[in-house]
């Protein structure tokens, strides 16, 4: 393709301009005739070489390039993919009232546009426009494997339209042009699983190409707006392709779909309705996801174009409302501005929805574009006031939002024609639109550890307030209440299996005339080493208490007589270490009289208490500082008769 600048009326190469230039002279026109550049003399002004100058740069900024007309696109076997946009002509057809007949003729040729580029971006429209491209190949009708038909596939790139129409002319014996349509359903054939939808297929069939040029003309009826990337393929090359775009596709509808199922699981395990919000509102993404992906409209959705278009803009609308509903439960919006705020946000979605339901217009598609740019904007205010006033959690939204936002904007100026289409922006959108749903998914996610920070300062909380209510305060160890509550504890564990289990009670000899003598901060701390003594030789299931004053008990489960004898054997032992060791400490003044009861089947509570206290002033009345163990066998025991086997 070769290209010139206007000048004076006339396009001059730039090779030739750029040869006068060099040659230090400038142009000027003759007098008399304003409108040729034939009769050009050279001045060696350097004012004239810096009017060129300015001619040129102001040509080369304004795009003035006169491309010639559009060369013929020879396909090859090396070359499987070609893009076919910079080999292409381009025609509006406003009324949508021209023929295929009334184009093909000499003079109607020359009024199509070349393509600059390789894509086409219309912006939005709603007029029918005719594409022309001349095409020729080398191989043979029959040059696939084995002598099979080799076939090339003609695709437009997806776009969203209402209708495509293709037609291949050749020209025939004599001048007669040869007009052959090809059909949607035609084209369906080696397309495993294309759906029916006829006039609304983008890729087709190429009829049996040969050496000589034959020209395509596409006759294409957008629904809004037109974005095009036409190639034209070999069809291991377009099955390829699509399949890779599947992979892709079902990758990113699985994320949203697991995205949407753990919300779910979350809502009925937590039964927050955040989760439920955000189940719906990735399901709604998800949905929009697949309704605006060609591929859907080619192999999945047997529906007219329009309709998918409609179905995509009402779970857009959809998503929008349960993104408001999840934001303003998630943020607990006890803040009047941001409440109201995100209240507005969901009145959009639902004009969003009423917008959608409009149809598929280009004044429906703009109205829709401007609520939805203005929903984007309002949620990021709310969200950003949230965070603003120390709710962190709102910063996820607000990220979110932005990121909504951009995207946006990426998409409207697409749309404008203002920016061109890339082949890596419909990547924008599907991980923008991941990127959004996994924010809030990490908005979630830290508001489950938040609450589970809660949960466990709670826990920490309660387990401090029942060491306080359980604890006694001096000793350290448990205190009367929950010595009783333990001691029923053990009862009911021991009934159904038969099981017995052993109570000592110990109390310290003469404790009233210690703390006579050396008054009762000493006694308080006699009874505070004392209490660290007995939890150092217990075992680690036994549970000893403060029963009372100078009276210590302890549970021994599963324990028997021998096993009493053993912690009061080791008390003992530790006592006289303190005797030996810490001869200054009080401590070493300190003896007890312990009693031991072991429990029986049916045997209430108060008659083991009463037993094992029974033990224990036997002890004192024996001559203190020693063990004597209750030998009752029977729960009916009388106690008053009972006898006792002094040990210790």
């Amino acid at each position: 393709m070769s290209s010139g600048f206007v000048v004076w009326g006339k396009r001059l190469p730039v090779r030739k301009l750029m040869e006068y230039m060099s040659a230090g002279g400038g142009f000027t026109k003759t007098a008399g005739r304003s409108t040729s550049c034939r009769h050009m003399s050279f001045k060696t002004k350097a004012s004239q070489q810096g009017m060129v100058w300015i001619l040129l740069s102001i040509c080369m900024l304004l795009g003035h390039a006169l491309p010639v007309r559009a060369k013929v696109l020879s396909l090859e076997k090396s070359r499987p993919v070609r893009k076919v946009a910079p080999y292409m002509g381009i025609l509006e057809d406003p009324a949508g009232d021209r023929s295929i007949e009334q184009l093909v003729n000499p003079v109607s040729a020359a009024a199509f546009a070349p393509i600059q580029g390789e894509m086409l971006n219309l912006g939005m429209t709603d007029a029918v426009y005719w594409l022309r491209l001349e095409v020729n190949t080398s191989i043979g009708p029959h040059g696939g494997a084995e002598g099979s038909p080799f076939v090339w596939v003609f695709d437009l790139g997806r776009p969203f339209v209402r209708n495509v129409q293709v037609y291949v002319v050749s020209q025939g014996p004599g001048a007669a042009a040869k007009i052959k349509k090809i059909s949607s359903q035609s084209s369906q054939c080696g397309f495993p699983g294309r759906v029916s939808r006829p006039g609304c297929h983008s890729a087709f069939y190429l009829p049996e190409l040969t050496a000589t040029p034959q020209t395509l003309y596409i006759r294409v009826v957008p629904l809004s707006s037109l974005v095009l990337s036409p190639v034209i393929t070999t069809m291991k090359a377009y099955q390829e392709q699509v399949t890779r775009k599947m992979l892709r596709f079902g990758i990113i509808l699985g994320i949203f779909l697991a995205l949407s199922v753990y919300s779910l699981i979350m809502f009925v395990a937590l039964r927050e309705r955040s989760y439920a919000w955000h189940s719906l509102a990735a399901l709604s993404f998800g949905g929009f996801f697949l309704f605006i992906q060609p591929l859907s409209s080619e192999y999945l959705l047997a529906l007219p174009a329009a309709m998918v278009h409609r179905l995509a803009l009402l779970a857009l609308g959809g998503a929008f409302c349960f993104s408001g509903c999840f934001a303003r439960c998630f943020l607990h919006a006890a803040d009047r501005i941001v409440d109201r705020l995100l209240l507005f946000f969901m009145l959009q979605g639902g004009c969003l929805l009423l917008l959608a339901l409009g149809g598929a217009s280009l004044m429906f598609e703009m109205a829709y574009i401007g609520v939805a740019s203005m929903a984007v904007a309002v949620m990021a205010g709310a969200s950003l006031i949230a965070w603003s006033r120390g709710n962190r959690r709102a910063r996820f939204i607000f990220i979110a939002s932005v990121a909504a936002g951009a995207i946006g904007v990426v998409h409207v100026l697409v749309l404008g024609g203002c920016l061109s289409c890339r082949p890596g922006f419909s990547y924008l959108y599907e991980v923008g639109g991941i990127a959004g749903i996994g924010l809030l998914a990490c908005a979630l996610g830290d508001s489950v550890k938040a609450l589970q920070h809660e949960r466990e300062v709670l826990r920490v909380s309660e387990r401090r307030h029942m060491e306080l209510a359980f604890t006694d305060a001096l000793t350290g160890l448990f205190n009367m209440r929950y010595f009783r509550t333990q001691l029923d504890l053990a009862i009911q564990c021991a009934e159904p299996l038969n099981q017995s289990f052993t109570l000592m009670m110990m109390d310290i000899d003469n404790f009233k005339l210690f703390n006579d003598r050396y008054g009762h901060l000493q006694g308080d701390q006699v009874l505070r080493q004392l209490g660290q003594m007995i939890g150092s030789v217990i075992r680690e299931k036994d549970v000893a208490c403060r029963y009372g004053g100078e009276e210590f008990a302890v549970i021994l489960p599963g324990g028997d007589f021998q096993t009493a004898v053993d912690i009061y054997t080791r008390l003992q032992g530790t006592l006289l270490q303190w005797q030996e060791h810490e001869k200054e400490s009080l401590i070493s003044l300190v003896t007890l009289s312990v009693g031991v009861a072991e429990y029986f089947p049916g045997e209430h509570a108060d008659d083991l208490i009463a037993r094992a206290d029974s033990a224990m002033y036997e002890a004192k009345e024996g001559g203190r500082d020693q063990l004597v163990l209750s030998e009752a066998s029977d729960p009916g025991y009388d106690q008053a008769a009972g006898e006792c086997a002094t040990i210790f």
